[in-house]
């Protein structure tokens, strides 16, 4: 990782150095380590780099399936690819709101939060593109919707508070289908690391998350 570490012994892309390192894990077959923080860290020092800062992994296992072609690339490289894909979606979910406006669509990619987003490499611009996208495209897209609110799951409170909202305005087969097809996730994540990946997960995370 020459010329990738920043200052106090953070990685550039911050929270991505948790994405790459479970892609790793899934490569190189250390998903055993991902739950349990020690041995977590452990991994991750010996992937990345033996000066960064200890990380927890606190995603659900499923996020595994999506994650792990990232791990097929150098970190810088893989950062970059995350980071167009993850201004791709945002701009293009932004640009009818800043269209009604009157204010340029580009502006969305310099806005604070979206700078903010791109320095830690968190997943933080794909659930804003996410989120206005399942909200407002319901009654048009449903199966669409559904696909994204269950891949929203990645952070379990959205795959809860969203589908309330939904449920509040009737839309009773969006959620039925994003249930369905979270749990198909759930289950070949279980199939794929071992249920022990879950009952990890549930037990160990809140210790530290």
């Amino acid at each position: 990782l020459d010329g990738m570490m920043g200052s106090e012994a953070t990685v550039y892309g911050r929270d991505f150095a948790n994405l790459w390192t479970g892609a790793h894990a899934v490569l190189e077959g250390h998903t055993d380590r991902l739950y349990d923080i020690d041995a977590y860290q452990v991994l991750q020092r010996h992937i990345l780099s033996p000066e960064i800062a200890g990380h927890n992994f606190s995603y659900p296992p499923h996020v595994l399936l999506l994650i792990w072609p990232f791990g097929l690339l150098p970190y810088g490289a893989a950062l970059g690819l995350w980071t167009v894909i993850s201004l791709a979606a945002f701009f293009a979910a932004a640009r009818p709101y800043l269209a009604g406006a009157g204010m340029p669509s580009l502006l969305s990619l310099v806005v604070p939060a979206a700078l903010e987003n791109v320095w830690t490499g968190h997943y933080g611009l794909l659930i804003a593109a996410g989120g206005p996208f399942v909200l407002h495209n319901p009654a048009r897209m449903p199966v669409r919707c559904a696909i994204v609110l269950a891949l929203l799951t990645i952070k379990p409170h959205l795959g809860i508070l969203m589908p309330l909202v939904l449920l509040l305005r009737r839309k009773w087969m969006v959620c039925l289908i994003a249930g369905v097809i979270t749990l198909a996730l759930a289950g070949v994540s279980a199939a794929v690391f071992g249920t022990q990946a879950w009952v990890e997960y549930l037990t160990r995370v809140p210790e530290y998350q």
